[in-house]
């Protein structure tokens, strides 16, 4: 059965990404920090990156991850079916290796993802208002956390603005000089 996976970075104290995000700056001021183990990791660090898109077969982004991410990626985000959660309705975007594809609702973004994916699993990228969208409607089967051994002071916390408290178990954890790696299942 597909399953929904959550995968983000956060600082030590919350943060999924600095303040001020923009075209010029996608993950705000001092937020690159973030993914700091992703590019100059060890081992541990490169396994958790290979953990987030192991068995996955289509990713959903927010309108703003999106929006800010293209001039970056120049492509879809990883080369999947790509939903992102909009309030627009816009046509499909083919993209070098796939398309994005615009979705208003949480759960029609859902279903749509989940067909895309066939019998492999969504990664919901984020960012954290995205994701919090999806926790808030109980979607999210796993939790791929990965904590940067940084302190942001501010931006936009991945946990803020929940209105439901989901029950998390631990399935493994793994920790390298740069961060610290999480996989959390949804209790139900």
């Amino acid at each position: 059965m597909t399953e929904l996976v959550l995968a983000m970075t956060t600082s030590i104290d919350g943060y999924a990404t600095g303040p001020e995000v923009s075209a010029d700056n996608a993950m705000g001021v001092g937020g690159d920090g973030l993914h700091e183990w992703i590019f100059e990791g060890d081992d541990i660090d490169k396994q958790a990156a290979t953990n987030i898109i192991d068995g996955i077969g289509a990713c959903v982004v927010g309108r703003t991850m999106h929006d800010v991410g293209i001039p970056h990626w120049g492509d879809v985000p990883h080369p999947l079916p790509t939903v992102v959660l909009t309030h627009e309705e816009l046509p499909d975007r083919q993209m070098k290796s796939d398309a994005f594809r615009y979705f208003s609702g949480i759960r029609e973004a859902a279903a749509r993802a989940v067909e895309l994916a066939g019998d492999r699993d969504v990664l919901v990228m984020g960012g954290p208002d995205a994701a919090q969208q999806f926790l808030n409607a109980g979607l999210i089967d796993e939790i791929r956390l990965s904590i940067a051994h940084i302190v942001l002071g501010s931006g936009t916390r991945l946990f803020d603005n929940l209105t439901t408290s989901p029950a998390l178990k631990t399935v493994s954890s793994a920790s390298s000089a740069l961060a610290t790696h999480l996989v959390l299942r949804t209790v139900r």
